[in-house]
């Protein structure tokens, strides 16, 4: 078994094919769903995405919505892997720089989110967004569902 709870960026891989991904998982274990659901339909095309691997068969989930037995698995695991610390991805440390808000739409523009943002950076990003950009494409939905996988 083998599976990534990340948005698009660093990946966290719970592996059974390791000792470190045998240990995480056995953290887990009670947070696996016994059956796997289906993904349920998307609108957007950016954000959390989640991949079961079990055996031979492939279970992917997101990006914009996830069932609540993976969405519960997914945080179990991030939970897991932060050795303890307590998760305050939304409470930021400094102000974030325009810099780092303006380089969220720049990530954003290509197609896909390549780097990893903040909580803080992408909140002030969508901020920003100016009105035709909600009408007129699917950046609000897209930054919406890629916050939803870096803020907790």
């Amino acid at each position: 078994m083998e599976i990534s709870p990340w948005p698009e960026g660093p990946t966290l891989i719970a592996s059974t094919d390791t000792s470190s991904g045998i240990a995480l998982l056995s953290k887990v274990k009670n947070s696996i769903p016994a059956s796997l659901p289906a993904n349920p339909h998307q609108e957007c095309h950016l954000g959390t995405t989640v991949t079961i691997v079990v055996g031979d068969k492939t279970y992917a989930y997101g990006p914009c919505r996830l069932p609540e037995t993976i969405k519960r698995l997914r945080q179990a695991l991030i939970a897991a892997a932060e050795t303890g610390k307590p998760i305050r991805a939304n409470a930021p440390v400094r102000p974030v720089s325009a810099a780092e808000w303006k380089a969220v739409f720049n990530d954003w523009y290509d197609g896909r989110m390549d780097h990893w943002h903040s909580c803080a950076a992408v909140r002030e990003a969508m901020r920003h967004l100016p009105a035709d950009g909600m009408i007129y494409s699917t950046i609000g939905i897209d930054l919406q569902a890629y916050a939803t996988g870096v803020c907790r």
